[in-house]
């Protein structure tokens, strides 16, 4: 019999702005360090009794003190088994959605993030980026 892991369900927001960037936000994690100082979109983890959207909405607020709009969810599903800080395997799908900021200027406004950058597509492909992240960007025909 197969030992049965936590899965998670993940939210992030695929942003861009006026001249085609990306908004990318650099992670903070020591405690993983395959996650730790990757490129990222803005999100987390959906909390029990809340919607993808609301969590979506929270985590832009907590990570990069921006409200936002949620446009529409890009079409594709990734997922990845990953070792949480404890070290215990969780396997994570993770959901991206098309998204716009409604107020605020992104900033670095969680402890797990360390920076917030707008990024080219030329950009983008030299970074470290966490492992889904340019798949949602092909998906997302950006």
């Amino acid at each position: 019999m197969k030992r049965k892991i936590p899965q998670w369900m993940v939210v992030s927001a695929c942003m861009t702005d006026q001249q085609g960037r990306i908004l990318l936000q650099r992670r903070f994690d020591p405690h993983i360090p395959r996650a730790h100082g990757k490129w990222e979109f803005p999100g987390g983890r959906i909390e029990v009794n809340e919607n993808p959207i609301s969590a979506l909405k929270r985590e832009c607020k907590e990570e990069m003190g921006c409200e936002i709009t949620v446009n529409e969810l890009i079409p594709y599903i990734w997922t990845n088994i990953w070792a949480d800080r404890h070290g215990k395997q969780i396997q994570a799908f993770l959901l991206c959605y098309h998204c716009v900021i409604k107020k605020g200027k992104p900033h670095p406004s969680s402890p797990e993030v360390s920076e917030t950058r707008w990024c080219s597509l030329k950009e983008i492909k030299k970074l470290k980026m966490l492992p889904g992240t340019h798949e949602f960007i092909q998906h997302a025909h950006l």
